[in-house]
């Protein structure tokens, strides 16, 4: 059951406040914010009310109140405002994609770096494809007499390559062998068919004597389908983390997480398409006094890719959560057209 329209209000204040300042509100501060209608002391009352609430608390005697994150979670459901993006922040935001022929890879970094530097958070991006992506393209361009490049493209919009040096000699009679058995039996099929057992045995069908010959090139092509299909992650903004004196040591345990890559997917993993906000202690694996918004974005017919902000739970939500959605819409827009043209 939620609280009056007046609590209501008074603890819309004193989130915003403490949001702006990162102090503890008093109930003058909040008489001098906004007009209630009321006395001090009857704002003192409704304070008191919000409190055994477990809406706001008291940090130490004689000290005014900061939101709990339970009165953060209300905020952000019922009371915060939606924010729309001026015409000069949009033309900011919009100058990062102005980039003839994009490269998808840098295009995320960059998104990431640019969105830590407006929320002075920490960023993470990245272009996961889902499993299920399917392989657009893959092709095995000779370099050398024994050296490679291996490339492949997933639906979502996805590019990887790597250079595969032999202890052969690539001929032209065996770049038409492996472009054949790509286009027949890896072209087409979703990420997660692509199996080092799998290829190995259609290698073996498709042409037995040649498939030892193929199968370090294949091998290639498992790992970049890999690569795919787990995503790549992109961090920036990390320093602005030590920026927060409220986050105290826990700064530094966020930035360990923030260096363990298989951690921090399975937290990222649970959110789906969308806006989402968690604070701290509503994670699998609590984070404290945090807060993680993600945005995920469709890349192509079946990819999805995601920027999100790690930063302490005294954050401008109404800000950031404009800031992600107007991101992911003009990267889903841009990483789809690139998808297309490749």
């Amino acid at each position: 059951m939620l609280p009056d329209a007046r609590k209501l209000k008074i603890l819309g204040a004193i989130v915003e406040a403490y949001i702006e300042t990162g102090e503890p509100v008093g109930s003058k501060a909040i008489v001098a914010r906004e007009d209630f209608g009321c006395s001090s002391a009857t704002i003192r009352n409704e304070m008191a009310a919000l409190a055994e609430m477990g809406l706001i608390e008291q940090p130490h005697t004689s000290a005014g109140r900061v939101p709990t994150p339970l009165g953060f979670r209300l905020y952000i459901d019922h009371l915060m405002a939606r924010k729309r993006l001026s015409d000069r922040e949009r033309a900011m935001l919009d100058s990062l994609f102005a980039v003839r022929d994009p490269d998808p890879d840098q295009l995320i970094r960059d998104a990431g770096n640019l969105i830590a530097e407006i929320t002075r958070c920490a960023s993470i991006s990245a272009a996961a494809s889902s499993v299920e992506a399917e392989i657009l393209k893959a092709e095995v361009v000779p370099l050398g007499r024994r050296s490679a490049l291996v490339l492949v493209a997933s639906s979502s919009g996805v590019v990887k390559n790597r250079t595969c040096r032999t202890d052969f000699d690539i001929t032209d009679s065996l770049i038409e062998k492996v472009t054949a058995f790509l286009q027949d039996q890896v072209v087409g099929r979703r990420l997660s068919e692509i199996t080092l057992p799998a290829l190995q045995t259609m290698a073996t069908r498709a042409d037995a004597g040649t498939a030892m010959t193929l199968f370090p090139l294949l091998r290639i092509v498992f790992e970049l389908a890999r690569e795919i299909g787990d995503g790549e992650l992109y961090l920036g903004g990390q320093q602005n983390l030590l920026s927060y004196r409220e986050l105290g040591s826990s700064a530094h345990e966020l930035l360990k997480l923030l260096t363990d890559r298989e951690e921090l997917l399975g937290i990222l993993s649970a959110f789906g398409r969308g806006v989402h906000v968690a604070l701290g202690d509503e994670l699998s694996d609590p984070l404290g006094d945090t807060s993680l918004i993600v945005s995920r974005y469709p890349i192509g017919r079946r990819g999805t890719g995601m920027v999100a902000v790690l930063g302490p739970i005294r954050v401008n939500y109404a800000s950031i959560i404009a800031n992600l959605e107007y991101f992911s819409d003009r990267l889903a827009g841009l990483l789809a057209e690139t998808a297309e043209e490749d």
